[in-house]
Order: C-alpha cells, then structure tokens, then sequence
C-alpha cells in the first residue's frame, strides 16, 4: 500500500475546513497558509489564508481516494 501526495479542489474558501476533516479522518494532509495583514476601515488584522486558493494536498493511497471524495468541501482530485 503505497501512499502518495495528491492535491485536491475543494470548494472556495473551504480549504482550512477540509484540511481539518481529512485530519479528522486520520488522513495525512497538508493546506499551505500565508499570513497577510488585512485592513478595514475601523482595524489592522494579521489573517492566514491559503497559499493556493481552492487547493489541498493529501497523501492517500488507492484505497483511500474514496474516504477523500466523500470529505464534505471536496471536488475531485486534480
């Protein structure tokens, strides 16, 4: 059972989410974030948001890949 590293599309800003339940799910999987300092009118705020917007990595095996497709957030595999 070899395990490899395959990104998936996930619906728009779900990739933290989605991340999080393939955790859940003792998957090993990995949502590249960015720190940027937002402004608003009344405030400063240092935020992450992904590196790849839509985008998360997993490493699955063959047998896996279903439990991915059924994650709640997930598109398909790219």
């Amino acid at each position: 059972m070899t395990r490899k590293w395959l990104a998936i599309y996930s619906r728009p800003r779900w990739e933290k989410k989605v991340n999080q339940l393939l955790l859940q799910k003792g998957l090993e999987s990995y949502c590249p974030l960015n720190k940027v300092r937002r402004k608003w009118s009344d405030r400063v705020k240092l935020i992450e948001e992904p590196l790849f917007k839509s985008y998360v990595f997993v490493k699955v095996s063959d047998e896996d890949r279903t439990v991915v497709r059924m994650t709640p957030g997930v598109i398909n595999f790219v």
